[in-house]
């Protein structure tokens, strides 16, 4: 049989009230830390999504003649019916104008059903008014499939350029960060009982490990 001296028995005792106190600081930490993030007392970060305006410019060219340098859409450049690239949700604003004084109306393909089919315009596919007079079309882009489209004049089917339409972030947009919190709601009831619980095993602490005069 093994005999503890009394410095033996009181050292693994406090080593024992050690591991108490550790204990039960984990599990306020662990109860207080749910119940802040449950209720509302840590921010909680959210993402705002918002709309971003595309500007396009398309000057209509079915012949060749002052101003126009070529055939198709801003024939009035040496780079023709330029590629259009958007996201899903994005509001495409687009100037329209004739160079070549002759009627044009603009119309995106979204049901990817080529130019042969005109019939489905403004209701599947967005289009313009007829121009001349200039204007300023805008309409969202519907929530197609990402991929290439095309855009096309309905009057002068050859004028026709690429629409590419790529994932919106979530629908479209850049998305900006904004911190909200809630109104705590914890009880103080709860937080006072263990601040008083945490606060008596420290103080069993400090006096278990002071030494007393016989040991001195």
């Amino acid at each position: 049989m093994v005999l503890l001296s009394s410095y033996e028995c009181s050292k693994f005792g406090m080593k024992r009230l050690d591991y108490l106190v550790i204990t039960i600081v984990a599990i306020l930490s662990l109860g207080l830390g749910s119940q802040m993030v449950t209720t509302g007392l840590l921010p909680i970060s959210q993402t705002a999504h918002a709309a971003v305006t595309d500007k396009i410019s398309l000057t209509g060219c079915a012949v060749v003649r002052t101003p126009c340098s070529f055939v198709g859409w801003n024939g009035t450049v040496d780079a023709p019916n330029p590629t259009i690239t958007v996201n899903q949700g994005d509001v495409a604003s687009i100037s329209l104008s004739s160079a070549d004084g002759l009627m044009h109306k603009f119309l995106f393909d979204a049901d990817n059903d080529g130019t042969t089919d005109a019939l489905d315009c403004p209701a599947t596919d967005p289009c313009s008014s007829p121009i001349p007079p200039d204007t300023t079309y805008v309409f969202t882009v519907p929530i197609v499939t990402p991929m290439t489209y095309i855009y096309f004049c309905t009057v002068h089917t050859f004028m026709k350029g690429s629409f590419t339409v790529l994932p919106g972030v979530t629908v479209g947009g850049v998305a900006t960060h904004t911190q909200h919190t809630q109104p705590p709601s914890v009880s103080i009831p709860v937080i006072l009982a263990s601040i008083a619980l945490l606060a008596t095993a420290l103080s069993a602490v400090y006096v278990t490990r002071k030494p007393s005069k016989a040991n001195i």
